[in-house]
């Protein structure tokens, strides 16, 4: 195979394809493939559990300058392949010989580089899969559905559903939902799936999708569903995952009732705060912190008394409903990546009681929400409200 390319257009595609299959330990598995083909170029890697291909179609020949000379395909080690292309500036030439050999040379400058070649069949195999269910969608959705949940998802877990975000399709469009059992986040694209499926995706794998979307996702996007393999396909790329196994808990009698106050606050203003009171945490991730009522106007953030220290803060609301001297104690990583999830300018809190979940959503739209469990506390581990500065 033999073809000429702007080497810059395709270095993202291999060194993005180089870095997902380089988290195999085997030879084969670091491998990125290129294929020239009628439509354009392909380059794809993976492992078995997870693949992607990038597309650089022909139709946009004019921007890479691509010029395919002869069908074909070749397979090399993804970071040399990368890192040349990378070294070598402007207009190249690549070409496959039967010797297992990659000739690369500059259309620009006199400089020409070998590297070695790996037989195809040393590629990983990807067997054709049948997927049945389609379910189309903006990539936009698709990257906030996966960013608001994916924090909330187990790290570890003696039930490795927990592991993964759960996708769930049916009439009322898509539900993300991802749970560690001792929090809960969900997210809803509107629209109608036309039937009724789910499988858990390994947060693992949302992570590597997410990064392969970017932060300024844009355009149309499709999944496409089968019952072992889920494949989320871009304009410019197709990312195949493997799906965890086992029943994912139903979560839709979680969300509680009788909201005894409600409190509407600054996004970023509570984040920052929350952030600083972690710093008395240290190291752990179960950090505390107290969110507690003030007044009609404010309340006061403050994080556990220990021999490290303590932080305390008063808040402006932009509005509170109900009851006035309502607090909770939560986990502060927890409530930190609620918060983070979303880029709502405010946020709203809602407090069910002592020792009931509080549940994070933005005024003004229902299609996400996350719950955080209280924690119990020793009597006296949290100063009351203003007595930072009483402190001797």
């Amino acid at each position: 195979m033999e073809f000429k390319v702007n080497g810059e257009s395709i270095f993202k595609s291999i060194s993005e394809a180089a870095r997902i299959a380089g988290g195999s330990h085997s030879a084969a598995g670091k491998l990125v493939m290129i294929e020239a083909h009628s439509g354009g170029l392909s380059v794809s890697s993976g492992n078995g559990d997870h693949s992607v291909i990038f597309e650089h179609p022909l139709i946009n020949c004019r921007d890479s300058g691509l010029d395919i000379l002869e069908y074909g395909k070749l397979a090399a080690d993804g970071r040399m392949l990368s890192e040349v292309i990378r070294k070598i500036p402007g207009r190249l030439s690549i070409k496959a010989s039967t010797s297992h050999k990659i000739l690369i040379n500059s259309m620009d400058k006199q400089i020409s580089a070998a590297i070695a070649g790996f037989p195809l069949d040393q590629f990983p195999d990807r067997a054709h899969v049948e997927f049945p269910y389609i379910y189309p969608l903006e990539a936009s959705d698709l990257a906030a559905g996966l960013r608001n949940t994916a924090a909330s998802a187990a790290r570890t877990s003696s039930r490795p559903i927990l592991e993964g975000i759960n996708l769930a399709f049916d009439e009322n469009g898509l539900t993300f939902t991802a749970t560690d059992s001792s929090r809960l986040a969900m997210w809803k694209a509107d629209g109608s799936a036309g039937f009724s499926q789910s499988f858990t995706l390994p947060a693992r794998n949302a992570a590597e999708l997410l990064k392969l979307i970017g932060k300024s996702p844009s355009g149309e996007a499709a999944i496409y569903i089968s019952d072992s393999q889920a494949v989320f396909a871009t304009s410019t790329f197709r990312f195949c995952s493997s799906l965890l196994t086992g029943r994912f808990p139903s979560s839709e009698k979680l969300k509680p009732e009788g909201c005894k106050t409600e409190l509407v606050i600054n996004r970023k203003h509570l984040l920052q705060g929350v952030k600083r009171t972690m710093i008395f945490a240290g190291e752990k991730r179960s950090s505390l912190v107290s969110i507690q009522a003030k007044d009609e106007n404010s309340i006061t953030i403050s994080s556990p008394m220990s021999e490290m220290g303590m932080i305390e803060e008063v808040q402006e609301l932009q509005s509170i409903r109900g009851e006035t001297e309502a607090s909770a104690v939560i986990n502060g990583s927890y409530l930190a990546d609620a918060l983070i999830g979303t880029e709502s300018e405010y946020i709203k809190i809602r407090l069910y009681g002592t020792m009931k979940p509080i549940l994070i959503s933005s005024p003004g739209e229902a299609n996400y929400f996350h719950l955080i469990s209280p924690v119990r506390t020793a009597s006296g581990m949290f100063l009351g409200k203003g007595q930072v500065q009483n402190q001797d």
